[in-house]
């Protein structure tokens, strides 16, 4: 693997957050990435990370939803899109 690398998806995301580990929107932004590389256990534990740092932010659970549905865990999913719901009633679609 070349310096800057990660696998087969360019340049090292997570080296980007690791400079800005506080910034919780970049972790949803990464798991995002992760999971439509079909990298769900990297996926779940960076969505897990945005929301470890707040818990209210919905697209953080609208993220994990789709992590845990396309892990085949449908209850999880559903649990995590109620919790978005509940964060933000906008987020209803």
């Amino acid at each position: 693997m070349a310096a800057g690398k990660e696998e087969a998806g360019g340049p090292g995301p997570g080296r980007a957050m690791a400079r800005q580990p506080g910034r919780f929107e970049g972790y949803v932004d990464l798991a995002t990435g992760y999971m439509h590389q079909n990298q769900l256990v990297k996926a779940r534990a960076s969505v897990e990370r945005a929301l470890s740092i707040e818990p209210s932010f919905a697209p953080a659970h609208e993220t994990l939803g789709l992590i845990l549905w396309r892990s085949g865990d449908p209850r999880g999913a559903v649990a995590a899109f109620k919790a978005s719901v509940k964060a933000d009633p906008r987020n209803a679609r």
